[in-house]
């Protein structure tokens, strides 16, 4: 499991995005900056896994399109 991020750093406008996609994903789930190229974010599960890295806007639509296929079944 990841541990809670800090991300006190980050202006408020990202700071507020970041916690609704946490919110979004689920208990434990946690979204982390990329320390390398191409930087940008990464999601991780409750286990610890990647599920989706990119931007935040990628990781907000991965989100809807997940949320949208468990509503259809």
């Amino acid at each position: 499991m990841t541990s809670q991020p800090d991300h006190s750093h980050e202006p408020e406008s990202i700071r507020q995005w970041l916690c609704a996609i946490e919110s979004e994903a689920g208990p434990a789930w946690r979204v982390r900056r990329e320390p390398g190229p191409p930087y940008g974010w990464s999601l991780f599960d409750d286990n610890g896994a990647a599920v989706c890295s990119g931007s935040l806007d990628k990781i907000d639509q991965w989100l809807r399109h997940r949320r949208t296929r468990a509503e259809d079944h």
